[in-house]
């Protein structure tokens, strides 16, 4: 998975373009993105047709009140 994700990045970002902040943990990936919910949605489109057998879901939290 860590090639996975290594390439699929590399392949999304400029050399010089910031990713946001990302945290991998068994199969849990916790990512704050900077791109908006559109490209979110775009780049999860992405890492599903990378490999039929690995398939990605998305949780989207927004600032809720304490």
């Amino acid at each position: 998975m860590e090639h996975f994700e290594k390439e699929a990045l590399r392949k999304t970002f400029k050399k010089n373009q910031k990713f946001g902040y990302i945290i991998c943990y068994v199969d849990d990936i916790f990512v704050i993105w900077r791109y908006g919910t559109v490209n979110l949605r775009k780049f999860l489109i992405f890492l599903n047709n990378q490999y039929p057998n690995i398939h990605f879901t998305i949780d989207i939290e927004k600032n809720s009140p304490s």
